[in-house]
C-alpha cells in the first residue's frame, strides 16, 4: 500500500510553518504529520530572557502543540506525533517508541514525502534537557535561582544570545558584577560593525565589562553550579572570578538522522546539503526535503527566511505529485536581526543591501519583560501561520531554533486574570517542594500600571468613558467592598496605583516606593485594610482603603511558597506574615504575627511553621469560646526528629506558642503525622495529611479546632496534586476529586454533610484541566443551584487522552441531587464555556445580580471552540437561556441586573449594554467617545456586589512590539433613565418547579425584590445588596442528614443511613448490654435548616433499640480460615498494606504459585480471590517499591496488569519489549512519582532499558545493553528529581566491563561516573559503588551523597585484605555505612572484616573481625529495628583454623552503641521450668548465642520489628559456641538486648502482631495443629489449635507494620499448598482500643508509659548522647494498639560526651584501656587534606585519634575529637592571623554571642554538618550565603563564635536524628518468594526486616557488591 503520510520532522518555528503550509497544500491527497519529540512547542527565543527574570510565567514558553498547529487548517489534514525520529529509511521513519496511528500502534511511520526541519542544537539554556514542559520550567527557573544568588557572573560568548542575557542581568540586577566574554575583537562578526559600537556602548551604560579577543578554556567537567567561587580562565592567562558561568557559544547541527538514510548529503559542519528545489543533494531521494537552520541553503540562519523555505517546499511537493517543474529558492534579503538589549531597549539592526555601505538601524525602546510571549501562544493554540504571528518582524541571526529572543508579534494576547477561579477553586498541591514554586509564585504578583494620557468625553446617548494609558499589563486589580476604591499593581514596573472614583483618575501609592511591591493583598472581611509586601523586609499596611500606608518591618523576608499574609476574620488587626530565610534549597519557614496592625514590631509566632493560620479564619468559623476565637492560631510545623515533610505536625495555640502548644488527636484517639497543607473554608478547618507509601490523601475536618473527624469520601481517593476544594455552601463543602490519570483530567464532585466528614456523589465525569481548576459554579447570592459542564465521552477519553473532549453543561437546583441540561427554546441544548476556560476577570457565569445569568457557548451536542461561541443570557437563575449576542463577548452585571454590559471578545471598535435583561442590545462606537482605534479587551469588571453603574476595562491596542496597554472606566449614571419605583420590582422566586411553583432548600424558599426586566429605570442604590426573603417550607427528607455524631453514615447502596459501628446508648441505659432503649434513628434535621415540622417529615423522631447494638467488636474468641490451592509452591507473596494516610479497611495480600497465577486476598487470607489476567501467565509480581497501594503483574508479552488501588481494580498497558531474560528488575519505581516507571526489555540479545512519565502510556528508550538503571531521586539530594543510574555494558557487548553513567534528563545527555563497576547500591543517604581496580587484582569502594560526586573510600590500614572480593552492605541506617569485607572467600569458610564509615561514607574504621558469612553474601549481621545502635553478630571464634580448613565455631556479640564496642551475651537466667543451662563461668566460656541470616531457612525472619520497640526473638544455645540450630531454643530479650531469657525449648518461628502486644510463634520444620501466642512480650504463652490436621508450616506472616491482629500460615496440610488466617481480634483481651494521652504520657488512665534504653555500662540512660524515651504498651493493659503509634515520644535531655560516644579515627586503633592509638608505622589522617578538596576551607583541625559516632548528639564533657587549636589552609596564612586576632569588640562577641549563634543555625548545620569541622561532605557544603561556604570561618556565624567552639557544638546536635530508614521499615510490604529467581532487596537491612523496602533487584547487587575468584578479578 502506498504511504499516505507528508512527514515533518521538528516542531521548530520553520518545522510548524512548513506542516501547516503541507496541511493546506495537501488535503486530501496525503495527511501531514509533524513529529516532536517535545511534550510542547518550546518558544524558543524567550528562554534566554525567562532564564534570568524573576517577573515572567515560565510555563508560558512551553505551548500545547495540540490542537492548534493544525487548528487553522483543513480539518482532519494534519496530527501531531510525541515522540523521537532516531533513523530515516528509504520508505520510513523509524521512533524511539510506539504510536498509535489509525488505530495502530507503530514504532515507525511509512512516508511519501518527507520534510527534515531539526534546526540547530544551543547551549543551555537556550536548549533544554529533556521533553516534558515541567523538566523546561524546572531548568529554567533553578536558573533564575542561580542567577538571583550569584553575585559574579560571566557570561561567555557574545552573540546575540549573550549580549541579551547580559544586558537582561544587569538590568534586572544591577548590583550584580557581569563580565561579557568574546573570542573575536567584535562582537555580533556576521554583522556590519556599527553592530559592535551599539552593543559596546550598551554594555558601558549599564556597567557591564567586557572582555574580547581571547578564547575562553573550558574546563572538562564544566562549571560549578552550586554557589561557590571559582575563575574563567582565558587563553591569555586572564582569569575572570566568578560564581556562576553561562556558556551561550556554539551550535550542533541537528542532522544524524540523515546518516542512515544519506551520510554524502552532510557536509563537514554537518549541516544538510540541499539543491536549489530545497530537496537533499542524494538524487536517489527526491521525496526528502530539507529547510531552516539545517539546511545549507546560503540564507542567513534565522527564522524569516526559513517561512519562506516552507511555503516553496509546499509547493515543491504539490509539484511532484503533479510531475510538474520544481522551483528553486534563493536566498536574497540581507542578514538583519532584531536584538534585546535589555528589559525594553531593543535594536533592529539589517546589514547594508549589495552596493550600500550603510546598514538600517532603528532603536526600540518597546521591550516587554515576558517578551510578548502572549502572541505566540495564541498563533500557536490557534492554528495562526507563524509568519502572521511574526509579520513586519525580524529575526535574529542564529537559529530558528533559538538563539535569541524576538520582540513583540503581531497578534494581541487574550490576557484572562485566573484570581476568581483561584479564589474559588483552592487547588491544593500538597506534596510541594520550595526550589519548583518560590519563581513560580511570584508571577502572580507582578502586573504593570504607569499613567501617561487621560481624557474625558461624554455623550448624553451613552456611558461616560475615560481612558487612562499604561505601559504595559495592569494586573491584580481589586476593589475595596462598598466603595469605588480600586488599586492595581504594574509588573515592569512593580509601582502600585489607587483610583477613588472607580478608576476615573489613578495616582501612585503615598508610601511604597517605586520599584518595591511584591504584591498587595486585601482583607476579605474588612474593606478598609490592605497589605503591601515588600520584597525583602519592610512592607505597608493601609487601614483606611490605600489613603494613607503605614510602614512596618518583620525580621526574615516572605516566603514565596504560598500566600504570605494570613488575616483574622473579625479583628483587622491581627495579621499573620509568613517568611522564609533561604540557603540555596534550604529553607528555614517563621511565622510572624501582630495584634495591633503592626503599629509595634512584629513578634514572632513558631519557627519551623511552614504555614499557620487564625482559627478564626473565616467569618462563618467560631470555636464557641470568644477568646479562643480572638487568640487561636494553627500552624503546621516540621517534625521534632526529622525535617522531612512525612513528619510535619500540626500544633494549636491559643496565646501565641509563648507557654502552650497542643497537637490535636485527629484520629482512633491519635495524632497524625505528614500534615501538609491547612486550609479555612466556610464554617470548617480542612488539614491534608500524606504518609509515606503512598500518594492518598487523608483529609481531616473540624468545626472547633479540637475535634477532627477523617473525611470519608465513599470509595475515592484524595491524591496529591488531584483535589480542589471547590466554593462551598454554609452547610456543607464541596470537593471535585481526579479520579483518571493527570493527563486526561476528569473527577467526580462530591458534597459533604453538615461537618464536613462525609461526601456524597453528586455527579461524575467532570470536566477539569491540569491545573486543578474545575468547572463548576454555584450561581451567587442563591442556595442550592449549581452549573457544571462535564466529559460525555469520558470513556473514550480515559482510553486515549489526545481524543477530543466532548463536554457538555448541566445544572441543578437541588444542591446536586438531580440535574438537567440547559435549554434554548424548546429543544435546543445549551453548552457554556467555564472555569477551565476563564476568559474575564471574576466570576465566569453570575452576580449578585437576582437570577441573571450569562455565558458564552452554543447549541448543539456538546461545546465546540470558544471562537465559535455566542453570548447567552438567562434571567431566571439558569432555567431557561436565550442567544443575547453572536460572537463570544465579555461581559459584566451593574445597578443589580438592570444594565449589562458587554464588549466583543477580539479587537474591536463597539461597546453593547441590554437595559432588560438581555433581550435588547444598545451598540455604541467607541470613537463616539473620543477613543481611537481599536481595542483588545482583556478584563471587564465592576464593584464586587454588582451595585454599581461604573465599571472597569483593560484592554490594549496595537500589536506586536506596538502594544499599548489601557485601563477605561466606563460611566452609565448619565443616560437619561429614570430611578426605579415600586411598581418597576417584581417578587421574583429563586428556584421554581415545572409548574412555577416556589421550591424548597434547606427548608425554605428564597424570594428576591428584584426590577423587571421591561422597565426601563435604574435602582440605583450603591453598594446595597439584594437580599432575599425566605419562607419556610414543610420538612421534606432532604432536610435531613445521618446522625453522623451517634456514628451513622450513608450507604449508598440502599440509599440510607445505616449504623457505621457501635451505637451510643443514653447513661444509664444497657449497663448490661440487654434490653432496648430510645435512640436516634439514624437522621438528623441538617444544622441550619429552617424547615417547618407540622405537617412534614419527621425523620429525626427516636425509635426503640437494641441494647446489643451498642456493644464492641463481638468477643468470639480467636478464629482461623483455611484455605487450599493447587500447585507445588508457592513463589512469591507480598503485603500492600494500607498506609496512614490510606481509605479503607483491607488487609490486603498478592501471591503467586508456580502455575503462574496470581491470587489476591483483602482481608488478610480469609477468602483468595484469583486475578483475572485474560489467561496470560503471570511470570513475575512486581509491587511498587515505594507506594504500598500499586502492584504490578507482568506476562511473557508486552501486557502488563496493574492495580494502584491495592488489587481493587486492575488495568493494562503495552511494554515497549517483552521482559528481558538476562535475570534482570524488570521494574524499577520512583520514590515521588508514581507514573514513572523505567521498563527493562529484551530485543535482540539486549536488555534495553526505557522509562515512561504517563503509567506506562508512553516510553523513551534510555539505553541498550544494560544491566540494571535505578532512580536515584531523594528527598534531601538536591536537582535528583530525574536523576538515574544505569549500569551499561561498553561497547553494548554483554561480554564486555560495565559502567556506571548517570543522566538526569532521561539519558538525553549522560555521564559516565565509574568504570569496570560490579555493583551498587543505594541505602538511605549513601549510594555505594563497588569497582575493580586498576590492575583488576582486587575491588574497591566509592561512596556519593548527592548522588553527583563520588570519593574513594578509605579503608584502615590495619586491614589488610590482599585481594578484597566481596563486599557486603550491611546497613546505612545511623549516618555511617556498615560495611562487610570478605577476609576469607573459599566455600563453607567465609567470613570477612567490619568496617564502619565517617557520615559521609568515606573514611573506615575497623569495627569487628571474623564476622560470619554464607556462600549467597549474607552475614550475621542485625540492627534491632525501632531502636538506635543495637546490633547483633556472629564471629568466627577460630579463623585461623578455618583458614586451614577447619569448621567454624561461632559466637555472639552484641553492640549498644553502633559498634564502637561489642561484647558477648550475657548468660540468662536458667528457665523456672525444665532443664537448667549447662555452663557456668565467665562470659568467654558461658553466654549466649543465636541463630542468625546465615541460617535461616527465610533470612527475613528478624529478631525484632520497628513497632514493638526493646523486643527481640532468636533461636540459639548457651553455652561456650554456637550449637546446631536443630538443638537450639527459643530466647527473647524485652530490654533492647540487655537481658535475655528462654521462652520455649526447640526452635520456633515467630511474628510480632498490633505492634507486640500479641506474639505468635509456630514449631519450625515439624508438621503441628497448634501456635503459641503471647499477650505479655512472651512471659506467658497459650496455645491455640487451628487445624485438626498437621500442617507443616513454612512461613508465618503479618503485615508489614506489625500492626495487624491477623496472621498467616503457609505451608502443606497433605500435600496441599495451604495458608491459614488466624484473627485475634475476637480475643476479648485485645476488643478495647488503648489509651494515648501524647500531651501527658504518664497520665494515669493511659495505658502506655515512656521506656527508656541504656547502654549496659551506664547509669543514667545515656545512649548516642541523649535519653530517649519511646511509648510502650503496659503487659497488663487488656487493650489493642490499633493505629501504629509513632513510638519515639521525645528526646528527654542531651546528655554530656563520654568515651562512649566516640570511636578510633582512620589509622587510629583501639588500645585495652578504651584509648585509641595510631597504628605504629601509619600516618594520622591528613587533616590538610580538607582544604585542597574544599577551596572554601580557610582552616582545619588537628587529628586526635578520635571521631564522634554519627548518631551522637552528646554535648560538652569529653570532646575527645577536638583540640585546642586550628591551622590555616595552604594560601590563607594572612587571613588566618587577621581572623584571630581579637579585640575588645570582638572578645565581647566570643563570649556573648555563641550560644545565640550556635541555637539560631543548629538546626540547619545539623542537616548538614557531620560533626566536626575539618571533614568533607561530598558534593561539598551546598549552596553558601552570601557568598560563604557553609562553614567559611569567615561567615558570620561561625566567624564570631569561634572563640568558644564548644557552645556551638553543644547546639548543633541538640535535634537528634529519628532513624529514616528504620521508621521505613514499618511502611512497605513484606516479599516472600521460593524457587525460581529469588529477587534480592536494595539493601542488608532491607532483607534484615522482612517486611519493608523489597526493591527487586540485580542479584549481584544489594547485600553483595562484589563476588570475584582472584582469576575473576
Amino acid at each position: 500500500m502506498a504511504a499516505k503520510y507528508a512527514v515533518v520532522v521538528g516542531a521548530s518555528y520553520v518545522g510548524i510553518k512548513a506542516a501547516q503550509e503541507l496541511a493546506s497544500t495537501l488535503h486530501g491527497v496525503h495527511h501531514v504529520l509533524l513529529v516532536e519529540s517535545n511534550s510542547h512547542f518550546q518558544h524558543l527565543f524567550a528562554f534566554p530572557r525567562f532564564a534570568v527574570a524573576t517577573g515572567v510565567d515560565t510555563a508560558k514558553a512551553f505551548i500545547p502543540l495540540r490542537p492548534g498547529v493544525f487548528a487553522a487548517s483543513p480539518e482532519g489534514s494534519g496530527s501531531i506525533v510525541q515522540a523521537r525520529a532516531t533513523r530515516l529509511t528509504s520508505e520510513a521513519v523509524e521512533l524511539d517508541r510506539d504510536v498509535l496511528l489509525d488505530g495502530e500502534s507503530r514504532r515507525s511511520i511509512q512516508y511519501a514525502f518527507l520534510v527534515i526541519a531539526t534546526g540547530t542544537k544551543l547551549s543551555p539554556p537556550s536548549t533544554l534537557p529533556g521533553t516534558a514542559k515541567k523538566d523546561g520550567v524546572t531548568y529554567l527557573q533553578k536558573h533564575v535561582q542561580q542567577i538571583v544568588r550569584s553575585s559574579n557572573i560571566v557570561v561567555i560568548g557574545a552573540g546575540a544570545v549573550g549580549v541579551q542575557m547580559a544586558t537582561d542581568i544587569k538590568e534586572l540586577y544591577p548590583d550584580k558584577n557581569v563580565t561579557l566574554v568574546h573570542s573575536r575583537t567584535q562582537v555580533m562578526n556576521a554583522f556590519h560593525p556599527q553592530l559592535h559600537e551599539i552593543v559596546r556602548k550598551r554594555c558601558e551604560e549599564l556597567g557591564i565589562a567586557m572582555k574580547l579577543g581571547s578564547r575562553v578554556k573550558l574546563p572538562p567537567g564544566g562549571y560549578p553550579t552550586d554557589g561557590s567561587s571559582f575563575t574563567v580562565d582565558l587563553e591569555d592567562g586572564t582569569q575572570l572570578p566568578a560564581d556562576f558561568a553561562i556558556i551561550c557559544t556554539g551550535q550542533i547541527p541537528q542532522s544524524d538522522i540523515l546518516r542512515t538514510l544519506s551520510p554524502s548529503s552532510i557536509n563537514e559542519r554537518r549541516f544538510i546539503k540541499v539543491l536549489p528545489t530545497l530537496q537533499i543533494s542524494d538524487h536517489d531521494h527526491p521525496n526528502v526535503f530539507a529547510l531552516g537552520d539545517i539546511a545549507d541553503t546560503g540564507a542567513h540562519k534565522a527564522a524569516r527566511p526559513g517561512m519562506g523555505q516552507a511555503a516553496l517546499v509546499a509547493r515543491n511537493i504539490m509539484h511532484l505529485i503533479k510531475k510538474e517543474p520544481l522551483e528553486d529558492y534563493a536566498a536574497s534579503d540581507p542578514p538583519a536581526i532584531h536584538m534585546s538589549l535589555g528589559i525594553r531597549k531593543n535594536v533592529v539592526f539589517v546589514n547594508p543591501p549589495p552596493g550600500s555601505n550603510e546598514p538600517m538601524v532603528k532603536h526600540r525602546d518597546d521591550g516587554e519583560l515576558d517578551m510578548g510571549i502572549h502572541a505566540v501562544a495564541l498563533s500557536i493554540r490557534s492554528g495562526f501561520s507563524i509568519q502572521r504571528s511574526m509579520s513586519e518582524r525580524l529575526f535574529v541571526s542564529g537559529s530558528d531554533n533559538g538563539s535569541v529572543a524576538w520582540l513583540g508579534d503581531a497578534v494581541a494576547l487574550r490576557h484572562r486574570s485566573s484570581s476568581r477561579a483561584e479564589a474559588l477553586q483552592n487547588t491544593y498541591s500538597l506534596s510541594w517542594r520550595r526550589d519548583k514554586h518560590q519563581l513560580g509564585n511570584m508571577r502572580r504578583f507582578f502586573g504593570l500600571l504607569l499613567a501617561l494620557t487621560s481624557f474625558v468625553l461624554a455623550a448624553k446617548d451613552g456611558p461616560t468613558i475615560e481612558e487612562t494609558k499604561f505601559d504595559s499589563l495592569p494586573t491584580n486589580l481589586f476593589y475595596f467592598e462598598d466603595s469605588d476604591v480600586v488599586l492595581v499593581t504594574g509588573s515592569s514596573s512593580r509601582t502600585a496605583y489607587r483610583s477613588d472614583d472607580a478608576g476615573v483618575t489613578w495616582k501612585p501609592l503615598n508610601g511604597p516606593e517605586k520599584g518595591d511591591i511584591l504584591e498587595i493583598t486585601r482583607h476579605p472581611y474588612n474593606n478598609q485594610v490592605a497589605v503591601v509586601l515588600g520584597f525583602e523586609k519592610v512592607h505597608w499596611i493601609t487601614k483606611d482603603q490605600g489613603k494613607t500606608w503605614t510602614e512596618f518591618t518583620v525580621p526574615e523576608q516572605p516566603t514565596l511558597a504560598r500566600s504570605p499574609v494570613v488575616y483574622h476574620a473579625s479583628d483587622p488587626n491581627r495579621i499573620i506574615l509568613l517568611t522564609a530565610t533561604c540557603f540555596g534549597f534550604e529553607c528555614m519557614d517563621s511565622a510572624y504575627y501582630t495584634t495591633n496592625g503592626f503599629e509595634t514590631e512584629a513578634r514572632l509566632l513558631r519557627d519551623d511553621a511552614t504555614m499557620c493560620i487564625w482559627a478564626k479564619s473565616t467569618n462563618l468559623f467560631t470555636t464557641g469560646q470568644k477568646d479562643l476565637d480572638a487568640d487561636q492560631t494553627l500552624c503546621v510545623v516540621k517534625g521534632s526528629f526529622t525535617p522531612f515533610s512525612s513528619e510535619y505536625r500540626l500544633m494549636i495555640s491559643s496565646d501565641y506558642f509563648l507557654t502552650e502548644e497542643l497537637e490535636p488527636a485527629m484520629a482512633d484517639g491519635r495524632t497524625v503525622s505528614g500534615v501538609v497543607n491547612l486550609a479555612a473554608v466556610k464554617s470548617y478547618l480542612v488539614a491534608a495529611a500524606k504518609s509515606e507509601g503512598t500518594t492518598e490523601l487523608a483529609m481531616y475536618v473540624s468545626d472547633d479546632t479540637l475535634t477532627w473527624h477523617r473525611a470519608e469520601f465513599g470509595g475515592h481517593k484524595l491524591e496529591e496534586d488531584a483535589y480542589t476544594l471547590l466554593e462551598s455552601t454554609n452547610y456543607s463543602m464541596q470537593i471535585d476529586v481526579l479520579n483518571t490519570k493527570p493527563t486526561s483530567p476528569m473527577g467526580v464532585l462530591l458534597t459533604s454533610n453538615s461537618n464536613g466528614t462525609f461526601f456524597r456523589k453528586n455527579i461524575e465525569h467532570t470536566n477539569r484541566n491540569m491545573r486543578g481548576f474545575v468547572d463548576f459554579e454555584k450561581i451567587q447570592n442563591i442556595q442550592g443551584i449549581v452549573m457544571v459542564n462535564t466529559v460525555k465521552n469520558w470513556a473514550e477519553i480515559e482510553k486515549s487522552w489526545w481524543a477530543d473532549r466532548e463536554v457538555i453543561t448541566q445544572i441543578s437546583f437541588d444542591d446536586g441531587r438531580t440535574w438537567q441540561p440547559l435549554s434554548v427554546g424548546k429543544s435546543d441544548q445549551l453548552h457554556l464555556h467555564s472555569v477551565t476556560e476563564q476568559r474575564n476577570a471574576g466570576r465566569i457565569f453570575s452576580s449578585p445580580a437576582p437570577g441573571i445569568v450569562m455565558g458564552v457557548g452554543n447549541v448543539g451536542k456538546n461545546l465546540k471552540t470558544y471562537e465559535e461561541g455566542d453570548l447567552y443570557v438567562s434571567d431566571d437563575a439558569g432555567l431557561t437561556w436565550r442567544l443575547a449576542l453572536q460572537r463570544p463577548h465579555l461581559y459584566e452585571f451593574g445597578d443589580q441586573g438592570a444594565i449589562l454590559v458587554a464588549i466583543e471578545d477580539e479587537e474591536t471598535d463597539e461597546i453593547k449594554w441590554s437595559l432588560n435583561h438581555g433581550k435588547d442590545w444598545t451598540t455604541a462606537k467607541l470613537a463616539d467617545f473620543g477613543i481611537k482605534d481599536k481595542i483588545q479587551p482583556t478584563a471587564l469588571t465592576t464593584t464586587p456586589d454588582s451595585t454599581s453603574l461604573k465599571f472597569v476595562m483593560t484592554a490594549t491596542k496595537g500589536r506586536g512590539s506596538v502594544l499599548d496597554h489601557y485601563i477605561y472606566s466606563l460611566d452609565f449614571e448619565n443616560l437619561d433613565i429614570p430611578k426605579c419605583k415600586e411598581k418597576d420590582f417584581e417578587k421574583w422566586y429563586a428556584r421554581v418547579d415545572e409548574k412555577g411553583e416556589p421550591t424548597c432548600i434547606m427548608g425554605h424558599t428564597q424570594m428576591f425584590r428584584r426590577r423587571r426586566a421591561d422597565s426601563e429605570c435604574f435602582v440605583d442604590e450603591e453598594f446595597k445588596d439584594p437580599l432575599p426573603v425566605m419562607e419556610d417550607c414543610k420538612c421534606s427528607i432532604e432536610d435531613f442528614e445521618c446522625d453522623y455524631e451517634q456514628n451513622f453514615m450513608w450507604d449508598a447502596e440502599s440509599q440510607k443511613c445505616v449504623p457505621g459501628g457501635p451505637l451510643h446508648a443514653p447513661e444509664g441505659k444497657c449497663e448490661d448490654n440487654e434490653g432496648t432503649y430510645m435512640g436516634t434513628s439514624g437522621y438528623k434535621l441538617i444544622p441550619g435548616n429552617t424547615c417547618t415540622r407540622k405537617g412534614g417529615v419527621s425523620l429525626d423522631d427516636p425509635i426503640e433499640r437494641d441494647c446489643k447494638d451498642t456493644g464492641g467488636p463481638a468477643v468470639t474468641g480467636i478464629s482461623s480460615e483455611v484455605t487450599t490451592f493447587k500447585g507445588d509452591k508457592f513463589l512469591e507473596y507480598y503485603y500492600l498494606e494500607r498506609s496512614e494516610s490510606s481509605s479503607g479497611e483491607d488487609e490486603t495480600i498478592i501471591m503467586r504459585t508456580d502455575r503462574r497465577e496470581v491470587y489476591l486476598s483483602r482481608d488478610h487470607g480469609k477468602k483468595w480471590y484469583p486475578v483475572d489476567t485474560d489467561d496470560e501467565e503471570v511470570v513475575a509480581v512486581y509491587p511498587h517499591q515505594y507506594l504500598n497501594d500499586a502492584v504490578y503483574l507482568v506476562t511473557p508479552s508486552k501486557t502488563v496488569y496493574y492495580s494502584q488501588n491495592r488489587g481493587g481494580t486492575w488495568h493494562t498497558f503495552e511494554a515497549p519489549e517483552r521482559p528481558s531474560q538476562d535475570r534482570v528488575q524488570i521494574l524499577q519505581f520512583h520514590p515521588t512519582q508514581k507514573d514513572w516507571l523505567i521498563w527493562t526489555g529484551g530485543r535482540e540479545g539486549q536488555s534495553i532499558a526505557h522509562v515512561s512519565t504517563k503509567g506506562g502510556d508512553d516510553w523513551q528508550t534510555l539505553l541498550r545493553s544494560v544491566r540494571k538503571c535505578q532512580f536515584v531521586y531523594r528527598e534531601d539530594r538536591v536537582g535528583s528529581d530525574q536523576l538515574i543510574y544505569c549500569e551499561q555494558y561498553e561497547n553494548q557487548d554483554s561480554d564486555a566491563k560495565i559502567n556506571l553513567l548517570s543522566s538526569d534528563d532521561f539519558f538525553e545527555h549522560k555521564k559516565e561516573l565509574k568504570r569496570d563497576v560490579i555493583s551498587f547500591a543505594t541505602m538511605a543517604e549513601y549510594i555505594v559503588v563497588a569497582v575493580r581496580d586498576q590492575d583488576h587484582s582486587s575491588l574497591k569502594v566509592d561512596t556519593s551523597i548527592d548522588g553527583q560526586v563520588f570519593a574513594d573510600a578509605q579503608f584502615p590500614s590495619n586491614f589488610k585484605v590482599q585481594h578484597q572480593q566481596a563486599y557486603t552492605v550491611l546497613d546505612s541506617s545511623t549516618h555511617a555505612v556498615f560495611l562487610h569485607v570478605t577476609v576469607n572467600n573459599h566455600e563453607d569458610s567465609e567470613y570477612g572484616s567490619i568496617i564502619k564509615s565517617n557520615s559521609n561514607g568515606t573514611s573506615y574504621v575497623l569495627a569487628v573481625n571474623e564476622v560470619n558469612r554464607n556462600g549467597p553474601g549474607y552475614v550475621d549481621f542485625e540492627k534491632m529495628l525501632g531502636l538506635e545502635g543495637v546490633a547483633v553478630i556472629n564471629r568466627v571464634a577460630n579463623a585461623e583454623d578455618v583458614d586451614a580448613g577447619s569448621s567454624k565455631k561461632l559466637k555472639t556479640y552484641i553492640t549498644h552503641n553502633d559498634g564502637a564496642d561489642w561484647a558477648l551475651i550475657t548468660r540468662p537466667v536458667d528457665p523456672p521450668k525444665g532443664k537448667p543451662f549447662e555452663c557456668k563461668g565467665t562470659s568467654d566460656k558461658c553466654s549466649l548465642h543465636l541463630h542468625g541470616y546465615t541460617e535461616r531457612s527465610d533470612p527475613r525472619d528478624t529478631f525484632s520489628s520497628p513497632s514493638a520497640v526493646g523486643l527481640m526473638i532468636a533461636t540459639g544455645n548457651v553455652g561456650e559456641y554456637l550449637i546446631s540450630k536443630k538443638d537450639a531454643d527459643t530466647f527473647a530479650t524485652r530490654d533492647g538486648g540487655l537481658t535475655w531469657t528462654q521462652i520455649l525449648p526447640g526452635t520456633w518461628m515467630w511474628e510480632y502482631g498490633d505492634q507486640g502486644s500479641i506474639v505468635v510463634i509456630v514449631q519450625e520444620g515439624e508438621p503441628t495443629t497448634q501456635v503459641m501466642y503471647s499477650l505479655d512480650e512472651g512471659i506467658t504463652w497459650y496455645p491455640y489449635e487451628f487445624s485438626d490436621t498437621a500442617m507443616t508450616v513454612e512461613d508465618l506472616t503479618t503485615v508489614p507494620s506489625d500492626t495487624s491482629r491477623n496472621f498467616i500460615l503457609w505451608g502443606r496440610i497433605r500435600g496441599d499448598l495451604t495458608t491459614i488466617n488466624i484473627d485475634f481480634s475476637g480475643l476479648e483481651e485485645r476488643s478495647r482500643m488503648c489509651v494515648l494521652d501524647e500531651q501527658d504520657p504518664n497520665n494515669s488512665q493511659s495505658d502506655y508509659y515512656l521506656w527508656e534504653p541504656k547502654h549496659p555500662l551506664s547509669d543514667d540512660n545515656c545512649l548516642f548522647g541523649h535519653v530517649a524515651q519511646y511509648h510502650r504498651k503496659k503487659r497488663d493493659s487488656k487493650c489493642y494498639n490499633g493505629r501504629e503509634i509513632q513510638h519515639l515520644h521525645n528526646i528527654a535531655k542531651n546528655c554530656t560526651c563520654t568515651r562512649r560516644d566516640f570511636e578510633c579515627d582512620y589509622n587510629y586503633e583501639k588500645q585495652s584501656d578504651g584509648s585509641c592509638r595510631l597504628v605504629p608505622g601509619l600516618p594520622p589522617p591528613d587533616a590538610a587534606a580538607i582544604c585542597k578538596t574544599d577551596k572554601n576551607i580557610k582552616e582545619y583541625y588537628d587529628v586526635t585519634g578520635y571521631r564522634r559516632i554519627p548518631l551522637t548528639t552528646c554535648e560538652g564533657g569529653q570532646e575527645l575529637d577536638y583540640t585546642a587549636r586550628t591551622r590555616p589552609c595552604p594560601g590563607w596564612e594572612e587571613d588566618y592571623e587577621r581572623r584571630h586576632g581579637i579585640g575588645a569588640v570582638g572578645l565581647f562577641f566570643a563570649i556573648m554571642l555563641p550560644i545565640g549563634a550556635a541555637a539560631g543555625v543548629g538546626y540547619w548545620v545539623w542537616r548538614n554538618w557531620d560533626g566536626k569541622f575539618g571533614r568533607i561532605r561530598l558534593g561539598g557544603d551546598g549552596p553558601g550565603l552570601g557568598g560563604y561556604s557553609a562553614f567559611d570561618r569567615e561567615a558570620p556565624w561561625i566567624k564570631y563564635p569561634v572563640m568558644a567552639l564548644s557552645a556551638v557544638v553543644a547546639v548543633i546536635a541538640a535535634m537528634p536524628m529519628v532513624l529514616g530508614s528504620l521508621w521505613k521499615a514499618v511502611s512497605t510490604r513484606l516479599g516472600r518468594s521460593g524457587g525460581g529467581y529469588t529477587r534480592p532487596y536494595t539493601s542488608r537491612n532491607s532483607f534484615q526486616r522482612a517486611r519493608g523496602d523489597y526493591a527487586i533487584t540485580d542479584q549481584d547487587e544489594g547485600e553483595l557488591l562484589g563476588e570475584e575468584s582472584d582469576e575473576e578479578v
